[in-house]
């Protein structure tokens, strides 16, 4: 597990690569569900804040919709896995990005909770509808030197939120 991810925190691969890592980790973390029902030791407990940045940087819409696709099943399988310890790094992931306020940030954070809504669409919605969220996407579309990239991720974004009810209202 740890030699996949220094591969794809490497980067510079072929997406094939990328991709065929991405779904050895899958294939590891689904392993490791009914290892863990056997008394097992987690294979989750390796993969600390910066792996799981890793992975869920390659739902970035700047990626190939190949290695997005793969890597929604590597982040479904593993917050599968993980449970509440996923739930509680999305969440930190989620909320660093956007307190951190870059263009960056916000398009990889936006384009998370849109890969990730039909996956885990509680948890999303929970951090989309917390305090404040919606009210600074306004001012965040507007800013004199707006990127489009970050419009389009927050569209995307907005779009996914629509499937949950809550969301959509909200919305």
């Amino acid at each position: 597990a740890l030699l996949l991810f220094a591969r794809l925190m490497e980067g510079g691969q072929e997406d094939e690569e990328t991709c065929r890592d991405l779904d050895a980790l899958s294939k590891l973390l689904h392993d490791d569900v009914d290892a863990v029902k056997k008394g097992e030791p987690s294979l989750t407990r390796v993969i600390d804040s910066d792996c799981f940045d890793t992975i869920v940087g390659y739902l970035d819409m700047r990626q190939p919709d190949l290695v997005r696709g793969h890597a929604t099943l590597t982040t479904s399988a593993y917050l599968k896995a993980a449970g509440d310890e996923g739930k509680q790094k999305l969440s930190h992931f989620f909320k660093d990005r956007v307190r951190r306020g870059t263009y960056d940030d916000y398009i990889v954070a936006f384009c998370v909770a849109a890969a990730l809504f039909p996956v885990v669409p509680d948890d999303i919605s929970e951090l989309f509808l917390s305090e404040g969220f919606l009210g600074s996407l306004g001012p965040l579309t507007r800013r004199k030197w707006k990127s489009r990239k970050v419009e389009t991720a927050c569209l995307e974004m907005l779009n996914a939120a629509c499937m949950h009810a809550n969301c959509r209202e909200a919305v």
